[in-house]
Parts: structure tokens; C-alpha cells; sequence
């Protein structure tokens, strides 16, 4: 058995920290090319940084995420992070703490549960068509990120808080953009200050994670006192109890659990939707199939049920951008991956975007076909792809997302409402991306919406 994966380029002195910073999919690109299913990495100085291994292999995947991960266990610096500024929800939560708010969460959001938000989504994308008529009519173009962004925390906002949302989302949209920043610079700086160490960029941060925990916090308390309840998981998860031990989540673990879905939720959703209105945009002939479904679907008030061609071209600009480009986790003891040892302590990458990018994965990775979802949908496959590993939008095994079937919901219902309402044309034809909370467009995505009929 070999000691150790093969090791990625980098420094002597800073290993793999400046390609990694300035460009981490080129940078696991060119690794997956050379040493194939496993690398290693190391970020900052010898013996005082850290290494990790990123995995792209689809078996690799799926011991670490599923068939071994009783050996992995969700923590590392950029989980430290998260958990420090997010709380210490399900994305981040570990051991009898995850289990427990596993068991209370999970019946809100099963598939049918989603489907009681229906009426709510599609609420949020009549909205969204209306915010682009003025520009359209106008022949201004829109950006299909901030656009995108704004409907999935308005969305995904009246999902989690309802119609309180309204007034706490000016200051959301405000503060999530600085805390992104934040958490993707602590996660790759080999030697951070401690967060209560007064330094200009910790204060901005504190000051932000303070904002964010107090808009939740007042929410909360309010909706508490004044015993309202409505279809939204603000109410859902306060009435929630565990089904084993009949405990209810605290007003504080109600919080954790709101913020990171939310926070964490609405910027994959709209990293998602930029990025599949920009390649539906780019393509005519995709973007007049989901016209002639959308049309066919009915009134407008969509059931992605209805939506097959819809769902798969969602699917394949997932594959092609997935917001959740990179799950970690570390070897709570030694195990064996992919004919290496696992020493006690290694931090374990798996890269989404590689898997979803390898060419013995994937036929032509880099083009955008929705015909590949379109046939394994017309025959049952999709759920299979998924257990083979080779396409993990919402990642893979116990601890995968809990919300991909709202996700879905909300991507597929805007995509299917914009095109049956517009035209899509957009000004540049390859998106510049970058590695943030997930992965996202850099910079704007500009695009011009006519309005048909």
C-alpha cells in the first residue's frame, strides 16, 4: 500500500495556499489530470499549515460520504468557521446533536413536506417575473446574479419566516455578501487569529455574525410570545419535537437551524438558478422546450412533477456548476481510501466539481446536455446517478442536503415562470466563476429578458 496520495504542485514555503486562493477548480483541475482519483495538498508553511487530500473519484465519494462515514466526521477549520458564524445547525452539527435535530427536521422536509410550499414558491416566482418587466420592456439588461439572488432569500425566505421576512431581508442582502468573504478567506489562511483577537476584519466580522444571530433571535422570541403559527419552518420547528425522545429544540437550536438553512440555502439556490438561466439563455433550442412545457403545464402555478425537461436541464447545469462544489471531512480514526492509508485527523476533500467534471465520469464534461438527464429520468435513473455518485448537487449519504427537494422546487418553478414570460438573451457567453459558500458567478451576468405574447 502507498504511504501517501500523490502530492499536488505548490511552493516549498506556501505549498498550494496562492493557486488555490487565485483559482481552486483550475487548481483541482490540473491535480485530477496528473495523480487521478486523490491528491494532497498543503496550505501555508511546513509544520505550521495544514494538508488535506481532495478526492475525485465517484468510489472515493462514496466510502467517505457514505459507506465509511462512520470514519469521517464533519469537522475542519472551514466547518470551525462555519460553525462559528452560522451556528451549529445540521450543516455543521455532529454526533448526538446531529442525530437528534436530524430526527426533528427531517419530516419537514420530505418531498410531500415540499410540496406543501408550492403555493409559496410560486407566490415568489410571480414576483420575480414582475421585478424583470419594467427593464424588459425597457430592452435593459439584468444581472442574472443579483436577480437570482434576490429571489432565492425572498423565496427561500417566506419558506423559513414567512412574511416576516419582508422586513429583516434589506439587512440580510446587506450583511451575507461581507460574511461570505469572510468565511472563504479564514478557511484557506493557514494561520488564523483567533476570533476574538480585535483586528479590523474580525470586529466587521463579529459585528456582521451579531446582526445575523439578533434578526433570527427577534424573529424568534416574537413568534414565541405571540404563539402565531403559519406553513413556514420558523413555526414548524418550534412545534417540532423529537420522535424518540419527545424533546423540542430550544429557541437557540431553533436559531442555528434557521440562519444556516437559510444563509447557506439561499446562496447555493441562487448560484444555481444564475447559472442555469445563463446556459438556458445561451441555448435556444433548450430554452423553447421549457417554453412548450411551461405552456403545457397549465395556468402558471407549476408542480415540478410536471416538469421533467425542466427538472433535467436544472440537473445538468448542476452538474456542470454545482453550488456545493466541495464537501470535508475528517478521519475521526485510521481507516483506508482508495489504496491509501487514512491517518487519524486527515481532512478529506471531495470535490463535486471534479467528479462532476471527469472525463471517465462523463462524456464531454464541459458541454451542456440536458439529454443526459432527460434519458436517465425517462428510465428511472435519476435516484441512480445519485447512489452511483457521479452527480452530488446536494452531496451524498446520511448527511446529504435535507433541503434538495425545496431547492428543486424553487429552481425548476423559476426557471419553467422566466422563460414562459421572456425570451432570455444574455451579453457574454461563458460565465466567469469563483469559489465562495458556493460556487457562484464572479462579477455580473448580464442579460436581456423580452417579454413574449
Amino acid at each position: 500500500m502507498p504511504p501517501t496520495p500523490p502530492h499536488a504542485d505548490g511552493s516549498w514555503i506556501l505549498g498550494a495556499t496562492r493557486p488555490l486562493l487565485r483559482d481552486q477548480l483550475a487548481t483541482y483541475g490540473k491535480a485530477m489530470r496528473t495523480h487521478g482519483d486523490i491528491a494532497r495538498f498543503r496550505v501555508g508553511p511546513p509544520k505550521v499549515g495544514f494538508t488535506f487530500d481532495a478526492v475525485f473519484a465517484p468510489e472515493g465519494a462514496r466510502q467517505v460520504l457514505a459507506a465509511d462515514s462512520a470514519h469521517y466526521v464533519k469537522d475542519a477549520p472551514v466547518i470551525d468557521e462555519f460553525r462559528h458564524f452560522l451556528g451549529d445547525g445540521l450543516l455543521v452539527s455532529r454526533g448526538d446533536r446531529w442525530l437528534s435535530h436530524r430526527r426533528i427536521a427531517a419530516p419537514l422536509f420530505t418531498k410531500r413536506a415540499a410540496s406543501t410550499h408550492l403555493g409559496t414558491i410560486n407566490a415568489a416566482t410571480r414576483d420575480l417575473v414582475e421585478w424583470c418587466a419594467g427593464d424588459a420592456a425597457a430592452g435593459r439588461p439584468l444581472d442574472l446574479h443579483q436577480l437570482s439572488m434576490r429571489f432565492a432569500l425572498h423565496a427561500l425566505g417566506h419558506t423559513v419566516f414567512g412574511d416576516d421576512i419582508v422586513r429583516v431581508a434589506p439587512t440580510l442582502r446587506k450583511v451575507l455578501p461581507p460574511l461570505g468573504d469572510h468565511l472563504k478567506h479564514r478557511a484557506l489562511t493557514p494561520v488564523r487569529t483567533p476570533h476574538w483577537l480585535p483586528t479590523p476584519r474580525n470586529r466587521r466580522a463579529e459585528e456582521i455574525r451579531r446582526t445575523v444571530w439578533g434578526v433570527a433571535d427577534d424573529l424568534i422570541a416574537a413568534r414565541r410570545s405571540s404563539g402565531a403559527r403559519g406553513a413556514d419552518l420558523l413555526s414548524r420547528l418550534l412545534d417540532a419535537t423529537d420522535p424518540d425522545t419527545g424533546a423540542a429544540l430550544s429557541d437557540a437550536d431553533v436559531r442555528d437551524e434557521a440562519i444556516i438553512f437559510l444563509i447557506a440555502g439561499h446562496e447555493t439556490t441562487g448560484s444555481a438558478l444564475a447559472f442555469t438561466l445563463h446556459q438556458v439563455g445561451c441555448h435556444p433550442e433548450v430554452q423553447e422546450r421549457i417554453r412548450a412545457e411551461a405552456e403545457a403545464a397549465g395556468d402558471g402555478e407549476f408542480d415540478p412533477e410536471h416538469l421533467p425537461y425542466t427538472t433535467a436541464v436544472v440537473n445538468e447545469s448542476m452538474r456542470l456548476y454545482p453550488p456545493a462544489h466541495t464537501v470535508v471531512r475528517k478521519a475521526s480514526e485510521a481507516t483506508e481510501l482508495l489504496g491509501y492509508p487514512v491517518d487519524e485527523g486527515r481532512i478529506m476533500a471531495v470535490s463535486i466539481w471534479g467528479i462532476h467534471h471527469r472525463p471517465s465520469v462523463w462524456d464531454a464534461p464541459f458541454r451542456f446536455d440536458p439529454g443526459r438527464f432527460e434519458a436517465a429520468a425517462a428510465a428511472g435513473e435519476r435516484s441512480r446517478r445519485s447512489s452511483a455518485y457521479t452527480h452530488l448537487p446536494f452531496g451524498g449519504g446520511p448527511r446529504a442536503c435535507i433541503g434538495e427537494h425545496l431547492a428543486m422546487a424553487e429552481l425548476v418553478t423559476a426557471v419553467a415562470s422566466l422563460v414562459r414570460a421572456y425570451r432570455l438573451e444574455p451579453e457574454q457567453d461563458e460565465p466567469d466563476v469563483e469559489v465562495d459558500l458556493a460556487l457562484r458567478p464572479r462579477g455580473a451576468m448580464p442579460c436581456r429578458f423580452a417579454a413574449l405574447g
